[in-house]
C-alpha cells in the first residue's frame, strides 16, 4: 500500500497566500507526502524544496484539483486552496491514521480555521462548506469532483450517494 500523500494545492495567484499554504504542509511529520500546485499561470514557488513540483492549468479550483490529481499517483490525497493552512506539524499524520483506523471510509477530515488574504482570520465561515482539508483516496476524490458543480460545494456533498 502506497502510504504517501499527493498534496494538491490550487493557486489562483501566487498572491493568494501560496506561502501560508506551502510553509504549512512542508512542516508535516511522521508522514510521506508530495506537493503539486496547480496554478493556471507560471508562478514561482516561494520556497525550495524536492517534494514540490509545479504544474499548469485552466480553470476554477475544481478544475486545478482535477488537473492535480490527474497527474498525481498515490493512494490518497488532501485538496487545498493557495491560503489554506494546516492546523500544526502533525495534521497530515492525524488524517491518515483516521483513514488507517476506518479503512472502508473514502474520506476523512479534521478541524479547519479559514484566514483572510490580509492573514488575519475569518470570522463566520460555515466550515461544512469549505471542501478542502479532507484526506480521500484518490479514486473517490476524482469522481467527486467530476460530479461536483461549483468549487463551494461542501465537503459532504463531495461523498453523498450519486
Amino acid at each position: 500500500m502506497n502510504e504517501k500523500i499527493d498534496v494538491i494545492l490550487a493557486a489562483q495567484s501566487a498572491a493568494d497566500g501560496l506561502t501560508r499554504t506551502l510553509a504549512s504542509v512542508l512542516i508535516q511529520a511522521n508522514v510521506s507526502f508530495a506537493v503539486t500546485v496547480v496554478a493556471p499561470e507560471e508562478i514561482a514557488p516561494p520556497f525550495a524544496a524536492e517534494n514540490v513540483r509545479l504544474l499548469r492549468a485552466q480553470g476554477d479550483s475544481l478544475a486545478l484539483w482535477r488537473a492535480g490529481l490527474e497527474a498525481s499517483a498515490g493512494e490518497r490525497a488532501l485538496l487545498l486552496r493557495a491560503g489554506d493552512a494546516l492546523f500544526d506539524a502533525y495534521s497530515l499524520w492525524r488524517l491518515l491514521n483516521a483513514q488507517r483506523e476506518n479503512p472502508r471510509a473514502a474520506a476523512v477530515y479534521g478541524a479547519a480555521r479559514c484566514f483572510e488574504p490580509d492573514g488575519r482570520e475569518a470570522r463566520g465561515v460555515d466550515l461544512r462548506a469549505v471542501p478542502c482539508g479532507v484526506l480521500a483516496r484518490r479514486e473517490a476524490l476524482l469522481t467527486a469532483l467530476a460530479r461536483a458543480k461549483t468549487p463551494f460545494a461542501s465537503a459532504a456533498s463531495l461523498f453523498a450517494a450519486a
